[in-house]
C-alpha cells in the first residue's frame, strides 16, 4: 500500500479515537460530578445520563473534524490498472471527487477509492 495513503487511513482513525476517548471522558466527569454532589434521587440519575449523553455527543462531534468540502483540489485515486493488473496509485487535479474517478477510468484504472490528499 502507498504509504502516503497509509498515512491518511492512520490518521483518520486516530482522530476518530482521539474524538471517542474525549466524549467517554466527559460523560465519565460529569456523572462523577453529580454522583459526588450527592443530590442523586430517581431523577437525579435521568437529568446525569442525559447531560452526559449531550456533553458526549457534543465532544465527539466537535473532534471529528470537518468534512471535506466538494470543490476543486487534488485527489489520490487508488485502484487497479486494466492491462497490468497492479495496483495504481494516481494522483490528480480535478473540479471534484467524480471528476477524479473518471480521469482514472480514462487512464484505464479501475478505481477502488478516492481520497482528497490534504494541502500541507
Amino acid at each position: 500500500m502507498n504509504p502516503d495513503t497509509w498515512e491518511t487511513i492512520t490518521r483518520q482513525r486516530n482522530r476518530r479515537f482521539y474524538a471517542w476517548w474525549c466524549a467517554g471522558i466527559i460523560a465519565a466527569t460529569v456523572i462523577w460530578l453529580v454522583i459526588q454532589s450527592g443530590g442523586l434521587n430517581e431523577n437525579g440519575w435521568r437529568t446525569a445520563f442525559a447531560i452526559a449523553t449531550i456533553l458526549a455527543a457534543a465532544a465527539f462531534f466537535a473532534y471529528r473534524g470537518s468534512r471535506e468540502a466538494p470543490g476543486p483540489g487534488k485527489f489520490r485515486v487508488v485502484g487497479v490498472s486494466k492491462t497490468t493488473r497492479e495496483d495504481v496509485f494516481l494522483d490528480v487535479d480535478a473540479a471534484s471527487q467524480a471528476n477524479a474517478k473518471a480521469k482514472a477510468e480514462i487512464e484505464g484504472i479501475v478505481v477502488t477509492k478516492v481520497y482528497r490528499v490534504p494541502e500541507r
